[in-house]
């Protein structure tokens, strides 16, 4: 009998370019190697980052997203069983997208928790029992791209999303400003947003005492940044003191590291599990279309961690995009692109803390 119960992660699940996804009638873009993994775990989570809509916006503004049904249905069938919906993208279709997101979503299958259609579902605490173990699932956003949707929610319908802080501010010389000053404005400060990190307090309460285990899934953090910016840190090191058990963040889009910070497992990000490639705000340096599906295994007696292990996956373009693990895009690429993927494996593998440079499909991670 299998005692442990296996949870995998992955990171941002995007769908960033139109004209490109539309030529994969949004059917089937993760490879069926990663798919099967997905299958094999008890849960498989991801980080939806995009409105599922019945009708794909047009003209939208510029880095403001919708998506099809069939993508989130393309999501199910791979093997992803539950996806965070708070996130920056989460009201750029309004909140009748938000709302039409969650419907998509509930017809699907794919269970949720993050943004809410009313007041009542917000309060609920997202529970699922896997093998006799109750695990609660938590969903904050630092924001929600307010500044270029401009949807601003008052305290009054807030409740519509899990979130951190005030949304961000409208002005657009005033947030040049802070952010030339203030690290992105990013710095912890539980006085300035009292309102909303109460509101995560009571929620994780609850949620202790509802389950056994306690993910919180983050969106938090600087875009393409190298490290750990000190807000994500401070907010963490909040949040391991209301005793949540594991940490997932995404929204950097690209790979961070991952620690202990007392009791809590903190990953910081895994990264893009989906961005198409050449996507316009997708031209960085530090490989933003590879990321990591982290594999977290909990012993069901003792409710703890027992091992962690990670593959590092990589989103390839042809005539259509696919996420493939890093071993098949190694094996099928030209002799010229061998050496750039092992910068990228050797580059994620340190970031991580690992020494190993061979090409794998995956590796064990000591989270100190």
């Amino acid at each position: 009998m299998n005692n442990e119960i296996n949870l995998i992660f992955t990171g941002d699940i995007m769908c960033d370019n139109h004209s490109i996804m539309a030529k994969t009638n949004y059917s089937k873009f993760i490879d069926n190697s990663i798919a099967q993994n997905l299958t094999k775990a008890d849960y498989a989570i991801g980080n939806l980052e995009v409105p599922i809509v019945k009708e794909v916006r047009k003209n939208m503004p510029k880095y403001a997203f919708s998506a099809p049904v069939q993508f989130a249905r393309s999501l199910k069938d791979a093997g992803i069983n539950f996806v965070s919906t708070a996130n920056n993208h989460c009201l750029d279709c309004g909140i009748d997208g938000l709302k039409e997101n969650i419907d998509s979503l509930d017809t699907i299958g794919l269970e949720h928790t993050g943004t809410y259609r009313t007041l009542s579902e917000s309060d609920e605490i997202f529970v699922k029992q896997i093998k006799g173990t109750k695990i609660a699932f938590l969903s904050y956003t630092y924001g929600t791209n307010a500044f270029i949707n401009h949807q601003y929610l008052t305290q009054e319908n807030s409740f519509h999303v899990d979130l951190l802080k005030k949304q961000e501010h409208n002005h657009v010389l005033i947030r040049k400003i802070k952010n030339k000053l203030c690290e992105n404005a990013n710095f912890f400060s539980y006085h300035r947003d009292k309102f909303y990190l109460q509101k995560l307090e009571k929620k994780v309460t609850v949620a202790k005492q509802k389950a056994d285990i306690v993910v919180l899934c983050l969106h938090t953090g600087g875009q393409y940044n190298k490290c750990v910016e000190h807000y994500t840190k401070r907010l963490c090191n909040f949040v391991s003191k209301l005793g949540v058990d594991l940490i997932i963040a995404n929204h950097p889009h690209v790979v961070l590291g991952a620690r202990k910070v007392r009791n809590t497992i903190v990953f910081y990000s895994l990264g893009n599990f989906f961005a198409t490639p050449y996507s316009n705000h997708n031209q960085k340096d530090d490989f933003p279309d590879t990321s990591i599906i982290t594999n977290i295994s909990i012993d069901q007696i003792t409710k703890k961690v027992t091992n962690i292990e990670y593959s590092i996956v990589k989103t390839v373009l042809d005539t259509t995009p696919i996420c493939r693990n890093i071993v098949d895009v190694y094996n099928d690429a030209p002799e010229n692109d061998k050496q750039h993927l092992q910068q990228i494996v050797q580059q994620i593998n340190r970031i991580l803390g690992n020494k190993n440079r061979a090409i794998k499909e995956s590796y064990k991670l000591e989270v100190a």
